[in-house]
């Protein structure tokens, strides 16, 4: 793998691919790519009105109960001070 952008990018996804399962994502980023610089080349007008409306037939928000920590531990073996742990993403 040269592009040291994918490299980290796998490597914070947890994903890992093989060399030809690396050069179809390649290529295919690649077209996702392309396509996007396509879509740059249209003239696009930036003069957009916001609309803006009252919203009233909206649901009040109701408090209720949670679950509790002992509940919560039940979910997995690892919990270690009332987290569960995960993988490291910044280094």
């Amino acid at each position: 793998m040269k592009d040291i952008h994918l490299e980290n990018s796998l490597k914070l996804s947890l994903l890992s691919l093989s060399k030809d399962e690396e050069q179809k994502f390649v290529e295919r980023f690649e077209n996702v790519i392309s396509m996007l610089n396509k879509i740059s080349e249209f003239d696009v007008r930036d003069d957009f009105k916001q609309k803006t409306c009252e919203l009233s037939n909206l649901r009040d928000d109701e408090v209720l109960d949670s679950l509790t920590i002992e509940s919560i531990k039940n979910f997995s073996n690892l919990f270690l001070d009332g987290y569960f742990p995960s993988p490291k993403v910044l280094e």
